[in-house]
């Protein structure tokens, strides 16, 4: 249920910074969450009564006062992507190769006749 939230806080924070990018936006709202309570103790996850992992609050608590005014924010482009994913050796073929993987498994999939 915190997607709609979130996603609030996302276009309020584009109507404050309309310059900002989606990526910058992210950015913003992630590197301002906290994971913590004001006491310093770990947010509790209320299914196991433990302390939660990054697993089960994400980033953590959205704080939208933190937010639009973060000091440091990731402006991500794609030549960002790109430059990780060439530092991980990733390449079209392997792009390929993931490719024809779905497309043979989509061709494998049996067809249902059309009722109309």
């Amino acid at each position: 249920m915190s997607c709609p939230h979130v996603s609030g806080l996302a276009a309020l924070l584009k109507s404050v910074h309309p310059e900002w990018s989606p990526a910058a936006i992210r950015s913003a709202l992630m590197t301002t969450a906290y994971s913590t309570y004001k006491d310093e103790q770990p947010i509790i996850d209320i299914a196991t009564v433990k302390p939660s992992t990054p697993f089960g609050h994400g980033a953590g608590h959205v704080s939208p006062a933190t937010a639009v005014n973060p000091g440091l924010i990731y402006d991500l482009t794609t030549a960002d992507y790109l430059g990780f994913l060439c530092a991980l050796k990733y390449n079209s073929s392997a792009d390929q190769n993931h490719i024809e993987r779905q497309l043979r498994f989509a061709t494998q999939a049996k067809r249902t006749p059309s009722l109309i």
